[in-house]
């Protein structure tokens, strides 16, 4: 039946995905929304929405409140304006900051 997700993937979508309150955590919850709407079908995507609907509070749910939650690439536009703005300057001096160890070479390491 096309709109509905089985009770145990529903649980664990939910349990998956963090509040998010729009003060810290606004980094966390995008990535564990990005991956729980990795693998639902275009169609399921709505009821996820949903899910993604009941992580949010405070401030994060005011501004969505009345927002098309159908969409999360829209979604996620609007909470990342949560996340603190740095300037070039700060950016400059914080990557300059960085130096390099005596042992440490230029080249690419895999991870």
């Amino acid at each position: 039946m096309p709109g509905k997700i089985p009770l145990d993937k529903a649980t664990l979508t939910t349990l998956m995905i963090p509040t998010c309150t729009g003060e810290r955590d606004v980094y966390q919850f995008i990535k564990a929304c990005d991956l729980a709407c990795s693998p639902v079908e275009k169609e399921d995507l709505p009821i996820l929405m949903k899910f993604i609907n009941t992580k949010l509070f405070d401030q994060a749910l005011n501004v969505c409140r009345y927002r098309d939650m159908n969409d999360w690439e829209g979604i996620k536009l609007i909470l990342f304006a949560f996340e603190p703005q740095q300037s070039t300057s700060s950016l400059q001096v914080a990557l300059n900051s960085v130096r390099m160890r005596s042992n440490e070479d230029v080249h690419m390491r895999d991870v």
